[in-house]
């Protein structure tokens, strides 16, 4: 899930897959994953941090924190036909 307003970007997500188990003891659930991201102009920051879900606890782990930064050099070209983009990609 993403929630973008003006030059903040908001994000949450899920990696696992719970439905799907190869052994009985194996539950298939790694971490939620929160982000935070600001864009200007060509510019993007971010920050995530990463809780693990999985046996390896956040009190063995203490989950993952990771921060970027990015520079874009060229200029994006505008789609012609609005009407093909059906599902905008996250810009973070």
């Amino acid at each position: 899930v993403y929630y973008s307003k003006n030059i903040l970007n908001l994000g949450i997500w899920y990696r696992g897959i719970p439905i799907s188990k190869p052994t009985p003891d194996y539950a298939n659930n790694d971490a939620l994953v929160f982000l935070m991201g600001f864009n200007i102009d060509r510019f993007k920051m971010g920050y995530s941090y990463d809780l693990t879900l999985s046996k390896l606890s956040n009190a063995v782990s203490k989950g993952s924190h990771e921060i970027s930064l990015s520079y874009q050099f060229c200029k994006l070209k505008k789609p012609r036909n609005k009407k093909r983009l059906l599902i905008t990609c996250p810009k973070f």
